[in-house]
């Protein structure tokens, strides 16, 4: 057996993560995925470095320091996923309509019914299984 402080290890997790971020943020693009936004930022395991803030942008999370808005892409993508359901395929088809769920709700932050409209319905037409919240399918009807 090995004596370890798992403490110790989580410190240095967090700190490397931070310092992954605040060094390459000013050479290009930064991305999180939503597994990292579910599994550790919402539980404190890892956060931005002060002055930052993720944006959903399809299928990621951006990493920016701009509160303003921040246009996304059409989600003109198709979707092929198995016939064959199993945990697998659900997991996706729940990260990808969160995310489109999570885009849309972000879109009416600023006020674009349109656009959020264009992800609620991209997450309806392909996802049918995924349940949209009440109030983004509220939208529809504005």
């Amino acid at each position: 057996d090995e004596n370890y402080n798992p403490t110790v290890i989580e410190n240095a997790y967090q700190a490397f993560m931070t310092k992954l971020v605040s060094s390459h943020i000013n050479k290009s693009s930064f991305y999180i995925g939503p597994e990292i936004f579910e599994n550790e930022m919402q539980h404190g395991g890892f956060r931005l470095p002060a002055g930052y803030t993720i944006v959903p942008d399809i299928f990621l999370f951006k990493v920016t320091n701009n509160r303003h808005y921040m246009p996304a892409a059409d989600p003109n993508f198709q979707l092929r996923l198995p016939k064959h359901r199993n945990n697998y395929v659900k997991l996706m088809e729940n990260l990808l309509g969160s995310m489109l769920a999570r885009r849309a709700l972000y879109e009416m932050q600023f006020d674009k019914v349109d656009r959020a409209k264009l992800y609620i319905n991209k997450a309806i037409s392909s996802l049918p299984d995924y349940t949209i919240p009440q109030p983004l399918v509220d939208v529809l009807t504005k």
